[in-house]
C-alpha cells in the first residue's frame, strides 16, 4: 500500500477535525440516468451523442463546485473510497466533500469517448480530472496509465499502474483481484519496454497469483521467454 493511501486511512481513523463530508442520500439530488444513457450510447458507437449528455453533467458539476484551493472535492463509488477520501483531506489539513460516483464517471467516460473518436490528446484532461476526483479508483488510474503507455511515457504509466494496484484495496470486493492484477500487468508491460525482463516476469507471475489463468499474462510470459537472451 502506498504512503498516500496509508496516510488517508490513518487520518480517518484518528478522527481529524477536518474530514471530507459525504453527501447523504437525502441531501443529494435525485439520481438521474445520464451516466447510464451515455454509457449505452458509447456501447452503440454513438460517442458524439454520449459526449453531449456528459457535457451537461460536467457543466452541472463545475457550476456547483468551482475550483477552490481550500476545499477538496471527491467522487466515490463505495464506502471504502469515501472513508479514504475523508481521511485524505484531513491528512492534508483541508476541508472536503465526497460526492457520488457520477461526477468522476462523467469525466472518465468523456475521456474514453474522445479516445474512441481518435482524439487522444483531447481525452487526457478528462482522464486526469477523473483521477483527481477519484484518486482511489483503480479503474480510472489504470486507464490514465494506458494513456501514458500509448504515448510511451513509461515512468508515468508505471506510476499509475502501481497506484491502480494499490487502489484495488478500495475496489468493490468482486473487482479487487481484477483491478490489482490489471495494475500488476501494466507495470510488467512497462518493464518489458524498459528491458527489465526479470522484473516484468516477476510482476506477471504475481498477477497470475491474484488472477489465475489470465490469458494476457500467460501470453506475455511466453513472449518474455522468447526474447530473453539465450
Amino acid at each position: 500500500m502506498s504512503l498516500l493511501i496509508l496516510l488517508g486511512l490513518l487520518a480517518a481513523q484518528s478522527a481529524s477535525p477536518s474530514p471530507a463530508q459525504p453527501v447523504s442520500p437525502a441531501a443529494a439530488q435525485a439520481k438521474d440516468d445520464r451516466i447510464d444513457r451515455a454509457a449505452e450510447l458509447m456501447r452503440d458507437g454513438k460517442q458524439a451523442a454520449a459526449i453531449a449528455i456528459l457535457d451537461t453533467k460536467i457543466a452541472e458539476f463545475e457550476k456547483a463546485h468551482p475550483a477552490n484551493s481550500e476545499t477538496m472535492v471527491f467522487s466515490a463509488s463505495n464506502l471504502s473510497q469515501t472513508i479514504y477520501y475523508s481521511g485524505l483531506s484531513a491528512a492534508l489539513k483541508k476541508s472536503g466533500v465526497v460526492l457520488d460516483a457520477d461526477w468522476g464517471f462523467a469525466y472518465f467516460l468523456k475521456g474514453f469517448a474522445l479516445i474512441d473518436l481518435n482524439r487522444s490528446d483531447d481525452a487526457f484532461p478528462y482522464l486526469d480530472k477523473a483521477v483527481a476526483l477519484s484518486p482511489g479508483d483503480a479503474q480510472f488510474l489504470a486507464e490514465r496509465g494506458e494513456w501514458y503507455k500509448t504515448h510511451k511515457q513509461w515512468d508515468k504509466a508505471f506510476a499509475d499502474f502501481k497506484a491502480a494496484a494499490d487502489a484495488s484495496a478500495f475496489s468493490d470486493e468482486s473487482e479487487k483481484a481484477k483491478h490489482k492484477a490489471r495494475g500488476l500487468r501494466g507495470m510488467a508491460y512497462v518493464l518489458v519496454e524498459k528491458h527489465d525482463l526479470d522484473g516484468a516476469e516477476k510482476l506477471y507471475k504475481q498477477s497470475l497469483e491474484v488472477e489465475p489463468g489470465n490469458a494476457g499474462a500467460m501470453s506475455e510470459l511466453e513472449y518474455i521467454k522468447s526474447i530473453r537472451p539465450k
